[in-house]
């Protein structure tokens, strides 16, 4: 996948998740939270799918967007690990075709971002990326 197909793919109004958000992977000693596999509908039928992972003790979020067989194209970090001069609250975005291989090397700081909880990062990530939310989210405290 390259820039345009990318930014094409991104603004395309008619990407569905249908899948409900639902976290695992509480162990004991362990502070992950996984919610993975969830598939976006898109009428071009690409296969994409979102992963979310959360930090219960440092609280920082990850949302990534995947095509299998391509990797990483899209990702958003809020109080995750410090990216260069974009902070710990940053964007990842394509740039080239092979920046999934490289694991999104590119990042843009997104202070705005910085007190959002883990569902209201989902909403922004789904309002920029033109996803439409049908499935139920379930709160990581709620998950047994």
């Amino acid at each position: 996948m390259n820039r345009e197909q990318f930014e094409a793919l991104r603004d395309y109004e008619g990407k569905v998740i249908r899948g409900d958000v639902r976290f695992q992977g509480r162990q004991p000693g362990r502070p992950i939270l996984t919610a993975g596999d969830i598939r976006i509908s898109n009428a071009d039928e690409v296969d994409l799918r979102l992963h979310i992972n959360l930090n219960t003790e440092s609280t920082a979020v990850n949302i990534t967007v995947s095509a299998p067989g391509t990797g990483p194209v899209c990702r958003l970090d809020i109080r995750h690990t410090v990216h260069g001069e974009a902070g710990r609250t940053h964007k990842h975005s394509l740039k080239t075709a092979s920046d999934p291989k490289r694991n999104l090397p590119y990042a843009e700081e997104r202070p705005d971002l910085e007190d959002f909880t883990p569902r209201q990062a989902f909403d922004e990530f789904c309002r920029l990326a033109k996803i439409e939310f049908q499935g139920e989210w379930r709160e990581p405290d709620d998950e047994s």
